[in-house]
C-alpha cells in the first residue's frame, strides 16, 4: 500500500524501473547495423523480436540487462 498523500502508486512518475546500461550500445549497434549487420541477426543474437531492435536503434526502449550484455558480447564492447 502507498504511503503517499496523493493516493498514486509508489513507483515515482518518470523513474525507470530498470536502470539504462553501464554503457550506452546504441551508437555501436547503428553502426554494425549500417555494416553488414541485420535487424534479424542482432534479434536472434540477443534473444529478442525485430521489433524490439527496431525501437532500440530509434531510442524509443533501452535494452534490458539481459539484452545489454548480449548486445555488448556481440559487438565486442
Amino acid at each position: 500500500m502507498s504511503k503517499r498523500q496523493d493516493g498514486r502508486g509508489h513507483w515515482p512518475k518518470g523513474k525507470r524501473r530498470n536502470p539504462p546500461p553501464l554503457v550506452d550500445l546504441i551508437p555501436a549497434l547503428r553502426q554494425f547495423y549500417r555494416g553488414a549487420g541485420s535487424l534479424r541477426l542482432i534479434a536472434d543474437e540477443c534473444r529478442v523480436d525485430t521489433k524490439t531492435v527496431r525501437k532500440w536503434l530509434s531510442r524509443e526502449w533501452i535494452p534490458n540487462p539481459k539484452s545489454a550484455k548480449r548486445l555488448a558480447k556481440m559487438l565486442g564492447a
